[in-house]
Formats: structure tokens, C-alpha cells, sequence
């Protein structure tokens, strides 16, 4: 085993001039999901991830696999290549789309040029990289067919950047069949190997106010107008008061289920105009046992009080 493991390391070794390029090639395609402030927003008919997916479709049919389009639609597909044999299955998952860049960078973020040994651009890090090692990496197993005691699926999906919950990527995949016995997830970090993950509910509320210019006699008189936002604060206070189930779970000691309310929000129209409405997003990490039928239960149960 010793010695295969060595090989192994010595394929992915050499291609290391290859991997350098490809991941460039990977931040010069941009990516980005526009639908950062708005997750409904999102259409499975939206080409955001489309060049990026071709590249590394291409890419492994050059090193010898049959990867696969899959998704609701050939504009915004996921690519899926599975090799090995045996019933065990082993999936490495990673998204194509990246946020937008940070204002203020002082270098063009699609160069992926390389400074001091390191690579830079949108989506290096979060998560092109990790995409490029699944690929190199299969490269390097799949000489090793023979030995492998179970399957490899890659999975590269799109649109998980807003919420990570989209029905198009990981969870259309999953739908399809295209599940495993253990998964390597290709976000940056350590210390993540774990024999599960907490759930996640994330949920939108609307507030509707009573638009009314702020000039106007009526809205001095407090006699017409609603402010939306001020009205979402209501929301805000009582959902700060949410609590859940004070039970530790065996898998996950010393944690806890959290809700946080809102992590995004919008209203307002013009500087001079009452806001008639106002969309916040909330986000729950759960701990297993608490439902998403407990979550909507509870937080009507706030609201109303």
C-alpha cells in the first residue's frame, strides 16, 4: 500500500506545471453569481458557471475520464465523472461559482497571476483550487484503477455561493442518484473531518409598509404612511428572543443549534420616500432533531406574540 501511495504521489507531483496552468485558466474564466444579495433570484438558465464547466469537462476527457453534464438545463449544468470500482463510494464536491470581488482590490482579480509562490485572483482560494486537485488527483488514481476498493464521484456544482441549498447544484445531484458513503468538500480550511454536519433553514420574511413622500402633510401628521423597515425591526427584536431545545447531541458535543436573523436585508426606494417594503434573510444551523416543520412552527409563534 506504501509503495502505491508513493506512486501516487509522484503522478500528481509531475503534473505539478500542468495544475499550475489549469487553475490559472480557472480564475481567468469568471464565475461569479450575481445572486448574492437575492438567493431566489437564481435560474438554472442563467450561463454563469457555463465556461467554467466546459473547461473542466474538456479537462478530464483529456486525462481519460467520461464526465457527464448534469443538471436542469445544458445553460447552467454541473459536471459529474465517476471511475473505480467496488461498493463504497467516495465523493469529492466543489463549486464553480465564486463571489463577486471585494471593492478595492489594486490588481485586476481574473489575472490569477503568481506573486511570492502563491496564486491570485476571484475564486482561488474559495474554491478553484480544490477543483484542481480533485482533477489532478483523479488523474493520478485512475493509473491506479486496478487498486482502488471502491468509486470515486467528482462533483463540480454550480450555484452555491448565495445559500448553499440550491436546488440546482450538490442537491440536484443528490436527487439524481448521484450519492456516496463519505464526501470531501473542497472549501478552504482545516480541522472539518467530521462524521456529519449540523442542518441548515434558511428562510426570507417581507414586510409591507405605506410608501408616502417624507415632504408631504400627511406623513407630518403621521396620518398616512407605514415605514417598512421600522417595522422589520419588530421582527428583529422578537427573533432575538428565539430559543431552541436545550439538548447536547451525541455527534456534536459542546455545539448548538443557532438562528440568525437577518443576515441579509433590503428596503427602501429613494432617500425622500417612506419605505413600503423591506425583505430580510435568516439563517438556522441545527442540530439533528430540530425540523424544518419546528422552524417555521416556532418563528410564526415569535411573530405573533
Amino acid at each position: 500500500m506504501e509503495a502505491i501511495k508513493q506512486k501516487i504521489i509522484a503522478e500528481i507531483e509531475k503534473s505539478k506545471d500542468e495544475q499550475i496552468e489549469f487553475l490559472q485558466k480557472l480564475i481567468q474564466t469568471p464565475s461569479v453569481n450575481p445572486h448574492m444579495d437575492d438567493p431566489t433570484k437564481s435560474s438554472p438558465y442563467d450561463p454563469i458557471e457555463l465556461e467554467v464547466a466546459e473547461l473542466i469537462f474538456d479537462k478530464l476527457k483529456e486525462i481519460g475520464l467520461s464526465p457527464k453534464f448534469e443538471g436542469i438545463s445544458s445553460s447552467r449544468p454541473n459536471v459529474v465523472a465517476e471511475f473505480g470500482q467496488g461498493e463504497r463510494t467516495l465523493i469529492f464536491n466543489g463549486h464553480m461559482d465564486t463571489v463577486p470581488p471585494p471593492k478595492g482590490y489594486d490588481f485586476n482579480p481574473y489575472l490569477g497571476f503568481i506573486k511570492d509562490g502563491k496564486i491570485y485572483g476571484a475564486g482561488a482560494l474559495d474554491v478553484k483550487a480544490s477543483l484542481c486537485c480533485f482533477i489532478y488527483m483523479a488523474k493520478a488514481l485512475s493509473k491506479f484503477e486496478k487498486e482502488l476498493k471502491g468509486k470515486i464521484c467528482l462533483q463540480f456544482v454550480i450555484d452555491e455561493e448565495p445559500m448553499a441549498a440550491s436546488h440546482f447544484g450538490t442537491r440536484y445531484l443528490l436527487e439524481k442518484g448521484y450519492v456516496g458513503d463519505a464526501a470531501i468538500i473542497g472549501e478552504p480550511g482545516t480541522k472539518k473531518v467530521t462524521i456529519g454536519n449540523r442542518g441548515g433553514y434558511r428562510f426570507k420574511i417581507e414586510v409591507f409598509g405605506d410608501a408616502i413622500h417624507t415632504g408631504s402633510r400627511e406623513w407630518e401628521k403621521k396620518e398616512q404612511g407605514l415605514n417598512a423597515i421600522q417595522e422589520m425591526t419588530k421582527i428583529i427584536n422578537a427573533l432575538e428572543e428565539f430559543k431552541f431545545p436545550e439538548k447536547e447531541h451525541p455527534v456534536f458535543p459542546k455545539r448548538k443549534s443557532v438562528l440568525t436573523f437577518p443576515t441579509l436585508i433590503k428596503g427602501g426606494k429613494a432617500i425622500n420616500i417612506v419605505p413600503d417594503s423591506c425583505v430580510a434573510f435568516g439563517d438556522a444551523r441545527l442540530l439533528p432533531g430540530i425540523t424544518k416543520e419546528f422552524m417555521e412552527t416556532e418563528i410564526k409563534k415569535y411573530l405573533l406574540n
